[in-house]
């Protein structure tokens, strides 16, 4: 085995490739075990060549031989446009000089045209001559947007509005996409803290008649004075405050990051909420309650829970495992019947199950929690369904290392897998072997200058199945 690396350091992609593994009737043991995952990643997709028809399109088509009873455009043309130029229409119709004349194709262009969105009236004109059929589109363009103006703004300066606004001088004048931009603007205000903001639409000013003119009521920028956590018994106020991202005056008086921003206020009630029933208070509610004071800048902040009842496991039960021993996997689990629910240790359990069966080569098992709640209070069943998959030994160990060619020793990468060709693969040492070679020095470790060092696991091609067998 040969591995290559730059003097400096590269990324390395190491590939295992499985062989299969008949599965004999009778159960494993899930213990010691440890095994990895990964998946095998669908090749990328060829580039697609465009099709004939619109490449033709793109080329100005070609010209085709008449047919009996065939009608001929003898010419496409396009009346009324002044601010759009004709090479931006055409790039919206098929309709083509010197080719066979089709009703319905004409109409697709009028539809496709109406989409563009610059024109308010389109109106095809045909006319039939000795020579062929002569198609002229007539249209009506929408009015331009001359210039945008902001008023009344002081705590956020035109540029800043300029990059929300998304729309500019030149863009067609219609009224959704005015009213579109107005409601982005307020939005922008009370992300920023400006919750009292309004903003009102003019269209024209002297000498500038389709000018668009934003009249900005910012109102007081309103920051939060104090916050305070009300009904919460099982967790402390001081662990609550640190999950959420609102913030008080620094001090009491210093305003630094205590701008009071309605959608955070939102995502802090979620957090808080899910924070408890992650804990099992499946019933808990968070509301917010807001008082200001006499000058309507400073508001204290009173967070209202109601915890409700915990949840307790009353019983596990693993459903779906056909060859590895259900009591071996549940001596992993930390969550055990008579418990408190606890979702991070629910999401541990999960992972000690896929290494428990990934001990003996079922690296691809799924696993898939589903807790019940009883209609007995305060009670719910905990039901793990197993998908495990077939089982594998590792085959053949492919190492690629992105970079220039340079010999890096074999025992760099070696000492720093826990399995060989041969083995059953284990789960939580392919696991372990990918961080052990992320800490190396040798190839990138930083996301920011590459792709970092990974095992990536192929399950085997149909036609590589047989050799496996026979091999091991």
């Amino acid at each position: 085995m040969r591995q290559r690396v730059n003097l400096l350091r590269r990324s390395l992609c190491l590939v295992c490739v499985l062989a299969s593994v008949s599965v004999a009737h009778g159960q494993f043991g899930g213990g010691g075990g440890m095994g990895g995952g990964g998946g095998n990643a669908p090749a990328p997709p060829g580039v697609e060549k465009p099709k004939f028809r619109d490449h033709m399109f793109q080329q100005g088509s070609m010209r085709v031989q008449r047919e009996t009873g065939d009608q001929l455009v003898a010419s496409v043309s396009v009346k009324g446009n002044r601010s759009v130029g004709l090479n931006r229409i055409m790039e919206q119709v098929q309709t083509r000089e010197g080719r066979v004349y089709d009703f319905n194709l004409v109409m697709e262009d009028v539809r496709r045209l109406h989409k563009f969105g610059a024109f308010e009236q389109i109106q095809p004109e045909l006319v039939e001559q000795a020579d062929g059929m002569h198609v002229t589109f007539v249209v009506r363009e929408r009015p331009i947007v001359q210039a945008i103006e902001f008023v009344g703004n002081r705590g956020i300066n035109d540029r800043e509005l300029n990059g929300r606004v998304g729309i500019a001088p030149g863009d067609p004048l219609n009224q959704f996409s005015i009213e579109s931009a107005r409601t982005r603007l307020v939005d922008y205000y009370h992300e920023e803290g400006f919750n009292q903001a309004t903003i009102e639409t003019v269209i024209g000013k002297t000498g500038y008649p389709n000018a668009v003119i934003y009249r900005v009521n910012e109102g007081p920028l309103e920051r939060i004075g104090s916050i305070e956590i009300v009904g919460n018994t099982f967790v402390s106020s001081a662990r609550l405050e640190k999950i959420i991202k609102s913030r008080e005056a620094f001090l009491g008086f210093f305003n630094f990051g205590n701008r009071a921003k309605m959608d955070i206020l939102q995502q802090d009630l979620e957090k808080l909420t899910s924070y408890y029933r992650d804990l099992g208070f499946f019933e808990a509610e968070v509301g917010k309650m807001m008082r200001y004071d006499e000058s309507g800048k400073y508001l204290t902040l009173r967070f209202v829970v109601k915890e409700g009842p915990r949840y307790y496991v009353r019983n596990v039960e693993l459903i779906g495992n056909q060859f590895v021993d259900t009591n071996s996997l549940k001596q992993r689990l930390r969550l055990k019947p008579g418990d408190a629910f606890d979702r991070g240790k629910l999401q541990a359990d999960v992972t000690e199950i896929r290494y428990g069966l990934g001990s003996v080569g079922f690296i691809f098992a799924d696993v898939q929690p589903r807790p019940t709640v009883l209609d007995e209070p305060g009670q719910l069943d905990l039901v793990y369904r197993i998908a495990e998959g077939d089982q594998y030994k590792c085959g053949e160990i492919r190492i690629h290392v992105d970079g220039d060619d340079h010999l890096v020793a074999e025992h760099v990468v070696e000492n720093r897998l826990e399995f060989a060709p041969g083995e059953m693969l284990d789960r939580k040492k392919l696991d372990r072997s990918e961080r052990l070679l992320k800490s190396t020095q040798i190839f990138i470790t930083n996301p920011a200058e590459g792709a970092l060092p990974r095992i990536v696991v192929e399950q085997p091609k149909l036609v590589d199945l047989e050799a496996a067998a026979d091999e091991y």
